[in-house]
């Protein structure tokens, strides 16, 4: 009898033929796999050591160039250094978040490339206003090039120990925190090598963390008198329900508080630990229905300025939305606005009753200013600004920078075109400080 056949195979081969195949497939699938795997462990091996030889290259570059910069005679040439300096060290801080290292073994190092790039950078627009070097910038650089060297030393001998092989790494997680480089970065970050402060007009200036609060006085209240400030803010006379609710440590430490204003709502503000001020206060009110006029808010919101200690008051920017009313505000002195010292109250158009308030720049930075007077007349910075600006408004202004410092400004509102901007002209120098554009919206005037 002849056996049953099937295609060109006998039934009773079928079964264990579809099974071979079936392993043959299984295991030239996963040997497709492992070369895939090989090919993207080799892969993210080559962008590691890319990475590292060009953050070696970077700070090598850093180096050389601080280097010359520091015997510069030219400031065409001084400005190119800067400006290529803080290109070099934007590229480095890339290319070390590429390595596999944990981050923390990284920050000091990031840390103070960052510095040096933003340094430079600040230099260079310095600079760039024909201000020169002075020997306080050298000494800024020579502190630099300092360390400069020392990371790019770190890196050579990281580099000749063989601790840049990243034959064994599969992943970031499977290497951070266990190769050489980690320990390396680790060791550096507990060596307590100190990099400079530097006192600067840039955005990662230390200068803004050691702000000395300018407008507080000098007592430091206790509990008991943190609670009576906010009820006198709130205009309340039962202590009761105030409470303390601890305290939060920034650029003013302060007592965190809640409390029920007058209106009956919750309210949850800050008092300063040093002269007892209420840095912020804020209701727990829902929209409101806005029955009351832009001008009419404004008002009744200097009228409480000046009540709770801040007159002449003048408001600056504002925003509108489910039927209250931000406000920002600054202080007027010899004539200047003066926008360090922003106050933001936020009021409601049902009743008029201010709903939310902030004071942290007017208490860090309010004072006398001794000297608000222009070198350069106004009829004469008008004339440097561009012949495209078609100016509506013009008035002095002390403007902060953003390294802390404050420098005195014509401020001029115009229309280019269907556009408008304010433009700052620096009432010294004559140099133009800043350009915003000023963007309509529904909810007022947004300005970038």
């Amino acid at each position: 009898m002849q056996s049953e056949k099937w295609g060109f195979l006998p039934r009773r081969l079928v079964v264990p033929m579809a099974a071979a195949l079936a392993i043959i497939g299984a295991l030239a699938w996963g040997i497709f796999q492992n070369q895939q795997r090989a090919a993207y462990r080799a892969q993210l091996q080559n962008m590691y050591t890319r990475s590292f030889y060009e953050l070696v290259d970077n700070v090598d570059n850093m180096e050389v160039k601080i280097s010359k910069l520091m015997v510069s005679g030219s400031p065409g040439n001084s400005i190119q250094l800067l400006s290529d300096i803080a290109r070099q060290a934007e590229s480095a801080n890339d290319k070390l978040s590429m390595l596999p290292v944990n981050h923390p073994a990284l920050a000091n190092t990031m840390g103070m490339i960052t510095l040096t790039g933003d340094y430079c950078r600040s230099l260079a627009l310095k600079a760039s206003e024909g201000h020169p070097l002075t020997s306080e910038d050298i000494n800024g650089l020579k502190s630099l090039y300092d360390n400069c060297t020392s990371v790019s030393t770190e890196l050579r001998t990281m580099q000749t120990e063989g601790k840049v092989d990243f034959a064994d790494s599969k992943s970031y997680y499977e290497v951070a925190g266990k190769d050489g480089m980690s320990t390396r970065f680790s060791e550096r970050e507990k060596s307590g090598v100190q990099y400079p402060t530097l006192i600067y007009d840039g955005p990662f200036s230390e200068s803004l963390s050691q702000v000395t609060p300018k407008g507080l006085p000098a007592d430091v209240v206790d509990e008991a008198a943190a609670m009576s400030a906010a009820a006198t803010f709130l205009g309340i006379t039962d202590l009761n329900t105030c409470k303390i609710n601890g305290k939060s440590q920034g650029q003013i430490e302060s007592f965190d508080i809640s409390a029920t204003s007058k209106a009956g709502v919750p309210v949850n503000m800050q008092v300063s630990c040093q002269g007892g001020k209420v840095i912020q206060m804020i209701e727990e009110s829902g929209p409101a229905n806005a029955t009351l006029s832009v001008d009419d808010c404004v008002k009744r919101s200097q009228d409480w300025l000046t009540a709770n200690g801040m007159p002449q008051m003048s408001p600056t920017f504002m925003q509108q939305y489910d039927g209250q009313l931000v406000i920002n505000f600054a202080p007027v002195q010899d004539g200047a606005i003066l926008y360090p010292d922003l106050v933001k109250v936020k009021v409601r158009m049902d009743d008029g009753r201010v709903c939310a308030y902030e004071a942290m720049g007017y208490w860090l930075n309010h004072t006398n200013r001794p000297q608000l007077k222009p070198v350069l007349p106004e009829a004469e910075a008008r004339k440097l600004l561009s012949s495209q600006l078609q100016v509506t408004g013009a008035q002095l202004a002390l403007t902060p920078t953003t390294g802390g410092g404050e420098r005195l400004c014509w401020e001029y509102k115009g229309t280019s075109g269907n556009d408008s901007f304010i433009v700052y002209i620096d009432a010294v120098t004559g140099v133009e400080a800043q350009i915003f554009k000023i963007i309509p919206t529904d909810n007022g005037n947004l300005v970038i």
